[in-house]
């Protein structure tokens, strides 16, 4: 019987103790082959990404500042540069509606470009967010502009609903977060927390 060193038991007979076995010769140990790429790493390809529409252009063929799918993914929002919010269709790339000046009514639209486009939670309001320092709520089926939520005093750089769809959130250059009420277009809130603008 022989003691390994290292493990410090004894080992059996047909055990590999330092490269010799008890009551045998020597025996070398068998060298791995090296794993090649696909046993390393294997990777799986689930789908195929296909281009499903090309939507069309904003008026004057202006930027396009930002995408917000609805919550039931049917309906697609964008805004632009040009002020006006473009409602899609995103399996057809069908443009179903367009909101700005001719739609907004007594409250009018944007006077500036738009910077963030936000859903309601139903679906039925949009919230947008300007250079021109306001917010604005849109009914998202006839356009109308239904309040204009004013209290930064730089570009409005985003916004979003929350989970109830009750109250806005906001940012913006001015270094602040704002909290509004969605039924009065009142500010609750000020959270002058940063010491740089608030985009996202």
């Amino acid at each position: 019987m022989v003691e390994d060193a290292t493990l410090k038991r004894p080992l059996v007979a047909g055990e590999n103790g330092g490269g010799s076995t008890a009551g045998g010769p020597p025996q070398k140990k068998q060298a791995q082959p090296p794993a090649t790429a696909a046993e390393a790493v294997a990777f799986k390809n689930e789908f195929e990404c296909k281009l499903a529409a090309t939507l069309g252009l904003h008026e004057g063929a202006r930027s396009v500042t930002f995408l917000r799918f609805s919550s039931d993914g049917k309906q697609l929002a964008s805004s632009s540069t040009d002020g006006t919010i473009s409602i899609w269709c995103p399996h057809e790339g069908k443009l179903l509606r367009r909101f700005g000046k001719d739609t907004a009514g007594p409250l009018g639209a944007h006077e500036k470009g738009i910077c963030c486009v936000s859903w309601s939670p139903d679906g039925s309001l949009l919230c947008t967010a300007s250079d021109d320092l306001t917010l604005r709520l849109w009914h998202s089926q006839t356009g109308k502009c239904l309040k204009v939520l004013r209290g930064h005093t730089h570009f409005v750089m985003c916004c979003e609903f929350s989970c109830r769809g009750n109250m806005i959130v906001s940012g913006a250059m001015d270094e602040t977060v704002r909290i509004w009420e969605t039924k009065t277009g009142e500010c609750i809130k000020e959270l002058p927390a940063h010491s740089d603008p608030v985009t996202r």
